[in-house]
């Protein structure tokens, strides 16, 4: 049946207002998928009769009583998950007492981004939700006005099969000269490290040291995995040499090196450099660097995430910008699940999709035909120092 009928709207409306079947029965009979039908719900002000009925529930959160709060999180167009989360109850309870008060939520706004603005605020700053006035018609998730910066909640689900969507608003943030970082939603999930970046970046971190108050040691390999994988953004990589700031017996900075990976027209390849998690270390980097180059000669080349950072570190200390790499990608499958472009090179696809696999046709034929999704980034920014 055609559910967005007006006699199938009403039939659906009066079966579910008279209690004569539950969401789920609605679901089976109009074949409808759950976020479908609550959407109906939610924006016809639809009760269950037995719902109506119902007085407000004993020992309940006091803020569930009270108009002015919910009127509040429209306000701040908090969605049902995210007020439901603050309140340590399900949505549905939430949804049951907003329509009590008369109140209809948007849920335009995800409970991510709320998150995001909340932990901005936290540090001080005002921000700015869903913003259209810096990059029209393009919208900015949450926007930090006095520093002209920018944060984009990328849900891999929603962001996928578009090479170019998320290049073109990295484009115009740059042009329009806001610093714009464009997380995808598993790195907000593990949100340690993208919270002390985010504050670094905003020049909010929780404890500023100067370089020069550090001692430099060069690091063994376990001590520069292990550091790494503590506070880079992107865990450890392989590395021929690395070389950390001490403070207190502490490594609070480090940098590691290594022959180039991808391009060997250069003598080496600066592979990770970060500081400890939540620590801002004035002349650190260059410090580091000095250090290598002390002891190493020659050329060094070294690769910036395009959607997350400017690259302004490096030209600081004598980079030179040389270009810009085309969109890279991933995959990922009905579930989720990420699978890097180099586990899914076309020699290595008939282990992954066993009987699925075509050796006649391409990577992409295949993945897509197994029911993989490509999620593309912003490119990378290549930098050399000679």
């Amino acid at each position: 049946r055609d559910w967005s009928s007006d006699v199938c709207s009403s039939d659906l409306s009066k079966e579910y207002e008279l209690g004569l079947k539950t969401i789920r029965n609605l679901e089976i009979d109009y074949n409808l998928g759950t976020g479908q039908l609550r959407l109906y719900l939610n924006k016809n002000r639809l009760i269950h009769r037995k719902t109506k009925g119902l007085s407000f529930i004993k020992n309940c959160d006091e803020r569930l009583l009270s108009k002015d709060y919910f009127m509040d999180c429209v306000r701040n167009k908090q969605s049902l998950g995210y007020v439901a989360e603050q309140l340590g109850v399900a949505t549905n309870t939430v949804r049951i007492y907003a329509l009590k008060h008369d109140i209809y939520f948007e849920n335009s706004t995800t409970a991510a981004e709320l998150q995001i603005r909340d932990f901005i605020e936290s540090l001080g700053l005002s921000t700015k939700i869903h913003d259209r006035e810096q990059l029209r018609p393009l919208e900015i998730d949450v926007y930090v006005p006095n520093k002209m910066f920018g944060i984009e909640y990328n849900g891999l689900h929603w962001h996928a099969d578009d090479e170019s969507k998320h290049l073109k608003k990295q484009e115009a943030a740059e042009k329009a000269g806001i610093d714009l970082v464009q997380l995808f939603d598993y790195e907000w999930d593990e949100c340690t490290k993208v919270k002390s970046m985010l504050a670094s970046r905003l020049g909010k971190s929780d404890s500023v040291l100067f370089a020069r108050n550090c001692k430099i040691q060069q690091l063994s390999t376990k001590q520069c995995a292990q550091f790494m994988n503590e506070n880079h953004l992107h865990s450890s990589a392989p590395c021929s040499i690395a070389y950390g700031l001490i403070y207190n017996g502490e490594v609070v900075s480090g940098a590691s090196f290594s022959k180039p990976r991808f391009n060997k027209k250069y003598d080496s390849e600066l592979v990770r450099f970060c500081n400890k998690l939540n620590h801002n270390i004035i002349g650190g980097f260059s410090r580091l660097l000095t250090a290598y180059k002390k002891d190493h000669c020659g050329s060094i080349i070294t690769y910036c995430h395009r959607r997350l950072f400017k690259g302004s570190m490096y030209e600081k200390v004598g980079f030179d910008h040389i270009g810009t790499t085309s969109p890279g990608y991933f995959w990922i499958d009905s579930g989720g699940r990420r699978l890097q472009r180099y586990s899914t090179q076309k020699h290595k696809l008939s282990d992954l999709l066993g009987d699925q696999y075509d050796p006649d046709k391409s990577e992409s034929f295949n993945m897509e035909r197994a029911g993989y999704r490509k999620v593309w980034d912003c490119g990378q920014k290549v930098y050399i120092l000679k």
